[in-house]
């Protein structure tokens, strides 16, 4: 799934997919300046738990879904 948030003109995207060789749940932010951050977790509860925590960030940064 991907979700994009702006911020003015900036477009942060994410993307959550699962790894079948790994058996993660992988996140992959692709930050409006050009950095790529990957996140990785065992299980799809922690996942959530950091979305949500990223979710809460980015609003109080002002970033919109």
């Amino acid at each position: 799934m991907v979700w994009l948030y702006e911020r003015g003109s900036a477009t942060l995207q994410i993307e959550t997919r699962f790894d079948n060789k790994t058996r993660e749940m992988v996140v992959v932010l692709a930050w409006p300046d050009g950095r790529a951050q990957v996140e990785r977790f065992a299980d799809a509860g922690s996942c959530r738990t950091w979305l949500r925590d990223l979710e809460q960030n980015l609003n109080k940064d002002a970033w919109n879904l």
